[in-house]
């Protein structure tokens, strides 16, 4: 048996495909909301996103 057959691959590249695609939707409307309801600005919104995912 190979060490990366077909369905092991299919399944890694779901779970990456899948992972990746919710992080960008986490993260997609996170600068508009801080420049809405706390008035930061995009530049500095990146700061506390990044804080955000780091807990």
């Amino acid at each position: 048996m190979d060490r990366f057959d077909v369905r092991s691959t299919q399944a890694i590249t779901l779970v990456f495909f899948d992972h990746a695609w919710t992080l960008w939707l986490y993260m997609s409307p996170l600068p508009s909301f801080f420049i809405g309801k706390y008035a930061i600005e995009i530049k500095y919104s990146v700061l506390f996103i990044s804080y955000a995912n780091e807990r």
